[in-house]
């Protein structure tokens, strides 16, 4: 056996080219997919949304609890005058709502969109939208429960050119 003083030694190839070819591939195979950072502990996207706001509105925080309950991390940003964050980030208004969120990859989610529906619309964007929204307040939606009513409302793609689809039906969700 051969004594390797501190000059010789080279860590860690020294223990890497002393195992076979599968050792290295599977060394390879563990360090590239589990250096995944975009997922979370369950598997799914890592989705964090920044929720432009005012302070005192109760519906935005029940939203914003609706959310993180779906693992979606919400960075919240309480202002006096959304009008200005609407204009910024174009929202017609005939797509306002009480408050603005936005992802890090720019789509916007404006109201009381469902978890569900921002996971999928994220997971699969559709060329050319701004992102979605359900306009108003309906009465159901994430955050405006009441007595158990649940009022059927569409979620709406947005477009830049101020158009809109229907993404889905609130009666979709699960």
């Amino acid at each position: 056996r051969r004594d390797l003083n501190m000059k010789e030694f080279n860590f860690p190839g020294h223990f890497i080219s002393r195992f076979g070819t599968n050792f290295k591939l599977t060394l390879i195979f563990i360090l590239v997919f589990t250096s995944n950072h975009s997922l979370s502990a369950e598997g799914e996207p890592d989705i964090s949304l920044e929720v432009y706001k005012t302070a005192y509105c109760g519906c935005c925080k029940k939203w914003i609890s609706h959310a993180q309950e779906a693992n979606i991390k919400v960075i919240e940003t309480n202002h006096e005058n959304l009008d200005v964050i609407k204009d910024k980030f174009d929202i017609s208004s005939k797509h306002k709502s009480c408050h603005t969120s936005v992802s890090k990859d720019g789509f916007v989610f404006e109201g009381h969109v469902h978890a569900a529906a921002i996971k999928k619309f994220l997971a699969d964007p559709i060329p050319n939208s701004m992102g979605l929204t359900v306009p108003g307040m309906p009465v159901g939606s994430p955050g405006l429960e009441f007595d158990n009513r649940n009022d059927d409302y569409e979620i709406l793609v947005m477009f830049e050119n101020g158009k809109e689809e229907v993404y889905m039906h609130s009666t979709e969700l699960d």
